[in-house]
């Protein structure tokens, strides 16, 4: 789980998936733009992100936390309307490079810092459920890693 954690290192956020109809649940995708097969039609989307598909993609489930320079810009607890709190905080990853990941034991609580001082804290709070869910999940060329490896 870590070596695929380090992936993530150098590579620019591009693609945000939050909103309605998400809850908490968020993605961030990472890396190279795959063109996918076919268009998504989410008019919420921007066009790269109907048209391509990240290399790598971060599904969040649980608790989370994002602060700049140590003063929080969002949480899972905000409203998540498409033009709320939530939303627009996380699109302020946008363009932002991972300088740092780590998962932290013995739960795989996740810390990414990226440029400009912004940190995510991810919360590993849902428990395991039989193999079905996670409390967050990397999707990566070699294949899924969550938090539960």
């Amino acid at each position: 789980m870590r070596r695929r954690l380090e992936l993530l290192k150098g590579k620019r956020c591009w693609s945000i998936g939050a909103g309605e109809g998400t809850g908490n649940i968020f993605t961030l995708g990472f890396g190279a733009k795959r063109r996918r097969e076919q268009p998504l039609t989410n008019r919420h989307l921007r066009q790269e992100e109907r048209e391509c598909e990240a290399e790598y993609i971060l599904m969040v489930e649980c608790s989370w936390r994002l602060e700049q320079r140590g003063k929080i810009v969002t949480t899972w607890q905000e409203p998540n309307g498409n033009e709320g709190p939530m939303v627009k905080g996380l699109e302020r990853l946008r363009e932002k490079k991972v300088l740092f990941i780590k998962a932290w034991p013995p739960m795989n609580d996740l810390e990414i810092r990226f440029n400009d001082g912004y940190r995510l804290f991810i919360f590993c709070d849902l428990p395991a459920r039989d193999g079905e869910g996670h409390n967050w999940c990397l999707e990566t060329p070699k294949g899924p890693c969550v938090d539960s490896e």
